[in-house]
Formats: C-alpha cells, structure tokens, sequence
C-alpha cells in the first residue's frame, strides 16, 4: 500500500534521476522515446538503450559529455543527430547495430577516442571520408568496427 501519492511513480514513471548517476541501463523495454531529464544526468558515464523502440535520438544527447559507452542498437533509427558526434567527444564504445541507419553523419569523425564502433546490421551504403580522422584509424584507439550486413558497395 502506497503511504503517499506520488504521480512521478505512477504507471511505471520517473519525474527525475538520480543526479549522481554513472550508468543507466534501459534496455529491453519498450521505450518510445526519452524522458528530458535524461538528459541532465551530466556525470552519466554509460547509456545503454538498446532493445527498444526508439527512431529518434534527441539532439540533447549532447548535453550528456561525459559518456564514455552509448549503446543504441536494436532500435529503429533511421539517422544520428550530428550533435551526438559534436557533444559526446569522450565515447570510446559507440554501438548503432540493428537499427535501420542509412548514412552517418560526416561529425562521426569527432569521436577521436573511439575505440569499438559497432555499425552492424543497418543499410548503410557508404562511410562518410570523416570516419577516418577518428584517431584509431591511424594507430590511435579504435580496436573494433563492426560493418558487417550493410549495403555497401565499396569502401
């Protein structure tokens, strides 16, 4: 029995997050879209989405500097605000498989820390000539990347 009502709880819904929040795991639900205050979780280090129902990732998700991990596979977006690359500059794993992506956007290319990029299962017919100046093109970080059942004709 509930001591008080609380509309935030009702019906399975949270008005706020925890401030202090590093890692947030919403996977597997059947998240339409986000909440706002998601997007003030400034010290959140992991954002892990995937298995959702989501086309569109908000443009706020630059505010979000200090992800270091973003999983969004599994969803339904069709293209990446170019915000994301220009805000999210710390990512070192970046996961976008399963979803219906068509292109990148040429900001791909900020994410100089990157190191496991997972593009797996989309429609992508090409990369944008950005991709490359994420450093681990060229003997920095990246490890892993993940193209495997796109549509690509050349690379």
């Amino acid at each position: 029995m509930l001591d008080q009502y609380d509309p935030c709880w009702w019906n399975g819904s949270l008005c706020s997050y925890p401030p202090d929040l590093e890692v947030l795991d919403l996977s597997n639900n059947q998240l339409r879209s986000l909440s706002p205050s998601l997007f003030s979780l400034h010290g959140l280090h992991k954002l892990i989405l995937s298995g959702n129902l989501l086309q569109q990732l908000p443009v706020e998700v630059r505010a979000l500097q200090l992800l270091t991990k973003l999983d969004i596979s599994g969803n339904r977006l069709e293209s990446l605000p170019s915000e994301l690359f220009n805000g999210c500059l710390e990512l070192r794993e970046f996961n976008a498989s399963h979803n219906y992506l068509r292109s990148l956007p040429k900001e791909v290319g900020a994410l100089t820390k990157v190191c496991r990029l997972d593009l797996r299962s989309n429609s992508l017919e090409e990369l944008p000539c950005e991709l490359v100046q994420c450093s681990g093109l060229y003997g920095g970080g990246l490890h892993v990347l993940h193209l495997l059942a796109n549509f690509m004709y050349s690379i």
